[in-house]
């Protein structure tokens, strides 16, 4: 499992980008989970399978990426 706290905070959305598809492409080969807290929901819309939405410590969501 990779814990990944906040990966893409300060990078632009190239390198943003490069990191989430590493991230993604390390989870794919070596089957292991990743949990990663982001920031940019656009991120989580494009590499997660599933995405848990918290507002105020209170969970508001949880789905697939779709429903966001």
């Amino acid at each position: 499992m990779i814990l990944a706290d906040e990966p893409v905070a300060s990078l632009d959305v190239m390198n943003g980008a490069l990191v989430m598809e590493t991230l993604q492409r390390i989870a794919a080969t070596a089957g292991i989970t990743v949990i990663a807290n982001l920031h940019h929901v656009e991120y989580a819309r494009r590499y997660a399978d599933r995405v848990l939405g918290l507002r105020n410590g209170r969970l508001i969501f949880d789905g697939a990426p779709v429903g966001l």
